[in-house]
């Protein structure tokens, strides 16, 4: 997934191996947003070209007013937010699934959306304390993680930071 991200070199392997899909049974999923200027467009042209054959391409289309709608009621309740705030959440994501997630926590990071609890503290729900008018979210993937990152704590940056450098499998 997120081929989109993919170095050359790691492409460069991806080709490699490509001629193995003729001759035995395997299944690659490339999953990546249709970017032209990145390494995997030039990529998908490759394979599409060198091997149709073996291609079958999927496009996932943005969702639609009431599939956005219908993802915000299943996020945080059909009546939990003011209809000014679901009609800003849906026009500004438009369609996009990852950054409707995304206002959601903002507009819970901001307090604007907050956890209605029962007696024992389980949540029951969410509820809007007030009606969000703008909703801050970058307009990038790599814009919206950093913002992500920069409400972190100082020790929960100092760790993250940490493990970027020394990478998915380390020794204590």
């Amino acid at each position: 997934s997120d081929m989109h991200w993919a170095d050359a070199t790691s492409l460069d392997l991806l080709r490699y191996c490509l001629p193995i899909c003729d001759y035995e049974s395997i299944l690659w999923l490339l999953v990546f947003r249709p970017d032209r200027a990145a390494p995997i467009w030039e990529f998908r042209h490759h394979v599409e070209t060198e091997y149709p054959h073996r291609v079958t391409s999927i496009t996932l289309n943005p969702l639609t007013s009431q599939q956005s709608e219908d993802l915000v009621d299943q996020l945080v309740g059909k009546h939990a937010l003011p209809d000014a705030t679901r009609e800003l959440i849906v026009s500004k994501a438009e369609g996009n699934p990852y950054y409707i997630q995304e206002f959601i926590r903002s507009l819970i990071a901001d307090g604007v959306l907050q956890p209605v609890s029962d007696a024992d503290g389980c949540t029951l729900g969410w509820q809007a304390k007030q009606v969000a008018t703008s909703i801050t979210v970058p307009d990038s993937l790599q814009g919206l993680l950093l913002s992500r990152i920069d409400r972190l704590p100082p020790e929960q940056q100092r760790v993250l930071q940490t493990a970027a450098v020394i990478g998915t499998v380390f020794w204590h």
